[in-house]
């Protein structure tokens, strides 16, 4: 049977933005306004509880921290029993962009991880474990319908859930790629994520984890440059934050300017910030920050998934002028210690398998980035809840003398299918 046939329309005034699975008996909902993401916030916790595959950046605060801010610019697929009251047993924050496609002159909807606003390390879908299959199918079936161009997954944690979800796309209208994702100029592959497994003790990690060499230099630089006091090591809170933010992407922006398109450089940065901001407004944040007198000469952000024990390394920044050797050695091995500390069971180092993670123990964990796109593009690569910015590019064409552009966009989102 085909996706079209198992979808079934709910009447309007039950819901306009909702569906029913047929063979599952399913009941999908589309949620696109704050008001009604906030009333889901305590089934969200609940069904956070039961996925074990879950985390802090599929939680309803995180989330909620970058949805409040772009309005239009996400959605949340529910799924639930059949029953308008049943339990809900998956949700799914997507992420809606448009793309002006010059070969094909039109605007295409593209879809995104909802996490990705907030710039989530991992993203995906929260799904009771029990009805797994038939929750990603269902959530397949619906977009399956929806109208977009393409959808990406990327930084998926199990990669069995992408697969189910991408089974479930009819292979005649839809092409599922697996795609790698290398960066820094083909050196790093940004979909391993190393990672170390905490003991309950620091000197147990001290003495199992690292390799001897890595071992050998951050007892010698504890001693020379901590237990001297000629470096030391605060942690960021509340009061100094904005500005150890600010110390920390300026040593971030020098050592990067230089490697990145300007553009880019820009829209990481403020991304990066943004997510430390929410990581203390949550009071997930853990930056190291390290001195040398009055002045710092490192800092690394950190955000702490309390729950999965789970502390992930997001972004650092150093003084590229200081010739101290042990900045970034000390700084790591500061975070795991405090990690160890408070209970937690793993140190991420984040995305990327760069050499010098692996000399403080760090095996590789895989995430998944899978693309579905639409084989066929025509008038159902939109979806008209992008129309407000298909108006802003439709606008912004006329004022840069493109009208032709401009009234394609305005035939493309009047015209009828």
């Amino acid at each position: 049977m085909q996706a079209q046939a198992q979808i079934a329309p709910i009447p309007q005034q039950l819901w306009e933005a909702t569906s029913v699975d047929v063979e599952f008996g399913l009941r999908v909902e589309v949620i696109d306004s704050f008001t009604a993401f906030a009333q889901l916030q305590g089934a969200w916790a609940e069904l956070l509880a039961r996925d074990p595959e879950s985390g802090l950046f599929l939680s309803w605060p995180w989330l909620a921290e970058s949805f409040v801010r772009n309005p239009g610019r996400w959605r949340v697929l529910a799924v639930r029993e059949g029953a308008r009251n049943g339990r809900y047993l998956g949700f799914l924050p997507l992420k809606y962009r448009v793309h002006w496609s010059r070969t094909e002159n039109l605007l295409q909807t593209q879809v995104d991880p909802g996490g990705r606003l907030g710039f989530s390390e991992y993203v995906g879908f929260l799904c009771d474990p029990a009805d797994e299959t038939r929750v990603l199918t269902t959530f397949a079936r619906h977009l399956a319908q929806s109208g977009w161009s393409d959808l990406e997954l990327r930084y998926e944690p199990t990669g069995r859930r992408s697969r189910i979800f991408a089974e479930a796309f009819p292979g005649d209208q839809f092409r599922v790629v697996w795609q790698p994702y290398i960066i820094n100029g083909g050196t790093t592959n940004n979909l391993v994520c190393p990672q170390i497994a905490l003991p309950d003790r620091y000197e147990t990690w001290l003495e199992t984890g690292p390799g001897s060499n890595t071992r050998q230099k951050i007892r010698r630089f504890t001693r020379k440059f901590i237990d001297t006091g000629a470096l030391r090591i605060t942690l960021s809170d509340a009061k100094s934050f904005a500005q150890d933010l600010d110390v920390m992407m300026g040593f971030w922006r020098t050592k990067w300017a230089a490697l990145k398109d300007p553009e880019n450089l820009s829209g990481l940065e403020a991304n990066y910030r943004q997510m430390m901001t929410d990581s203390l407004a949550l009071g997930a944040l853990v930056m190291p920050v390290m001195w040398r007198g009055d002045t710092v000469i490192g800092v690394m952000g950190g955000i702490a998934d309390f729950a999965r024990g789970q502390l992930v390394f997001a972004v650092s920044g150093r003084d590229m002028t200081s010739d101290d050797p042990a900045i970034g050695l000390l700084l790591h091995s500061h975070a795991i210690r405090w990690a160890i500390e408070n209970g937690f069971s793993i140190y991420d180092f984040g995305h990327g398998d760069e050499p010098y993670k692996y000399t403080f123990g760090a095996v590789d964990i895989e995430v998944f980035n899978l693309r579905v796109s639409r084989i066929a593009r025509d008038r159902k690569v939109f979806d008209p809840y992008c129309t407000p910015e298909a108006l802003r590019r439709a606008q912004g064409f006329l004022e840069s003398g493109r009208p032709d552009a401009a009234l394609a966009i305005l035939r493309q989102i009047t015209t009828p299918d």
